[in-house]
């Protein structure tokens, strides 16, 4: 699941896989997906022409195909003829056993692309097919995380979602804060909604004085299908300075490593006015991102995200939100959240 992109796509058996930084050739098992989809035995109808290209931040991961239309069932509803990508090449770096996404972002940033002009061809996600097509009750689905131990199969139940309603009660205390959808901004001349985007500010508590500093205020996008929270530059190092003993910096990574052992500091966004504090426990990461070679050393949960207004936006990551229940609200074009 994707809060960050849009697109349904799946692997076909025709994979060519290649390294992400070289593009070299590398056998299929190198890009470590699950099984991989025989295209002979599905309900793919209507290959369109176009091409499907996207490329993942923050790992650069790229996914090149075909767009087709199959029947596609998703919690127990079913979109008879839906846009799925099917991905014959990929820079990727997987877990061994997804081989496929469900993007639930806007079509803004669906990754058609008409092969004669290279121009984007905008369609429908699966969610905005569901709410047209009067599948669900209400244009909202609702993510509630859970971490999952280390060690556990990542075939482990790792949260629930609702689609057309929230998650049962027992899976928040207290009452929803809710914050508008905004326009993203510093990412070109966008004008309608694309990512499920709101402003707030990052706050963190300093080691030495006790004070509580400001981050700054600036525009996130609610990702779940990123780990790390991305944040400025300044406030990522100021931050990762705070835990016992400080993060370090590893340049080659681009994020900070941490003593799996360490004291996490305060640190919370304040959204609609409420300070949302992050759980201590999930600020230090193991295996940040599945990176390999790096799966028994523990991270930072904060992230580079560069300068919101020449970078662009800033991502709430999945670390952030496993101690919130978080209802994507697009039928009111708001963001709910509320406290585990």
């Amino acid at each position: 699941l994707d809060t960050g992109s849009s697109d349904t796509w799946v692997v076909t058996q025709a994979l060519e896989c290649v390294e992400i930084s070289t593009q070299v050739p590398l056998d299929q098992s190198a890009c470590q997906f699950g099984n991989l989809y025989n295209l002979t035995q599905g309900e793919w109808t209507n290959i369109t022409g176009l091409e499907f290209e996207i490329e993942y931040f923050p790992e650069l991961e790229i996914l090149d195909g075909d767009i087709a239309y199959a029947p596609v069932t998703f919690a127990g509803i079913t979109v008879e003829q839906q846009e799925v990508a099917l991905v014959d090449y990929a820079a990727w770096s997987g877990d061994g056993h997804s081989s496929g996404l469900v993007g639930l972002a806007y079509p803004a940033i669906t990754s058609a692309i008409n092969r004669t002009t290279g121009d984007q061809v905008e369609y429908n996600p699966l969610f905005t097919n569901m709410v047209n097509e009067g599948l669900v009750s209400d244009a909202v689905f609702t993510i509630a995380l859970d971490q999952v131990p280390q060690n556990y199969s990542v075939l482990a139940p790792a949260g629930v979602i609702a689609v057309g309603g929230l998650v049962p009660e027992e899976y928040w205390e207290g009452d929803f804060t809710s914050v508008d959808i905004e326009i993203t901004e510093n990412i070109g001349n966008v004008t309608q909604l694309t990512w499920y985007t709101t402003t707030h500010e990052f706050v963190f508590r300093d080691a030495k004085t006790g004070t509580l500093r400001s981050g700054g205020t600036y525009q996130s996008i609610v990702d779940c299908g990123t780990a790390p929270n991305f944040v400025p530059t300044l406030a990522a190092y100021e931050v990762n300075a705070q835990f016992d003993p400080p993060a370090t910096y590893n340049a080659s990574l681009g994020y900070w490593t941490v003593d799996c052992n360490a004291t996490a500091p305060y640190a919370a966004y304040v959204i609609g006015g409420v300070e949302m504090p992050m759980r201590p426990e999930n600020m230090i990461v193991r295996s940040l991102n599945g990176l390999q070679g790096y799966e028994d050393v523990c991270f930072s949960a904060f992230a580079d995200g560069g300068i919101p207004a020449i970078d662009g936006p800033m991502i709430i990551g999945e670390v952030w939100q496993l101690g919130y229940v978080i209802a994507f609200d697009q039928g009111n074009q708001m963001i709910h959240f509320a406290e585990r």
